[in-house]
């Protein structure tokens, strides 16, 4: 069972968003894709111990404005994941001929989940600061 949102929470989040039907329509499958995405959203926010639950975050422990950004987190990083292609999901990759090129990768995580989580105080390292550490 998904801990860092519900699937009611993905419903709301992605609203009318869903434009391409990608997103399973019963709980159960929900639920398996949130479990998904919160498992790409603990490996984002690395630097946190891994709890016995195995996940990085306890929700009830976090302030409100951080469950929040985590919530939402998970629901953009599931809507990112419904989207992806399997072949993409698994990093296969594609043939081009010589006379093609690649004109922007996809991205390799959310960039929306990236962005739910800006300012959460829950992503610690990032490619390029360091964010001070919450006690």
């Amino acid at each position: 069972m998904a801990v860092y949102a519900a699937p009611d929470d993905l419903r709301a989040y992605v609203g009318g968003r869903d434009v391409d039907r990608t997103l399973p329509t019963d709980d159960g499958g929900l639920d398996a894709l949130l479990r998904e995405a919160e498992r790409e959203v603990d490996r984002y926010c690395v630097g946190w111990t891994i709890l016995s639950t195995g996940r990085r975050f306890d929700p009830a422990t976090l302030p409100v404005y951080a469950r929040e950004a985590l919530r939402r987190a998970t629901c953009a990083a599931a809507q990112w994941l419904a989207a992806l292609e399997p072949g993409e999901l698994v990093g296969t990759s594609d043939y081009l001929p010589d006379s093609l090129r690649v004109e922007r990768r996809a991205a390799a995580v959310s960039p929306r989940m990236i962005a739910e989580l800006h300012g959460s105080g829950l992503v610690l390292f990032s490619g390029t600061l360091i964010a001070p550490l919450v006690p």
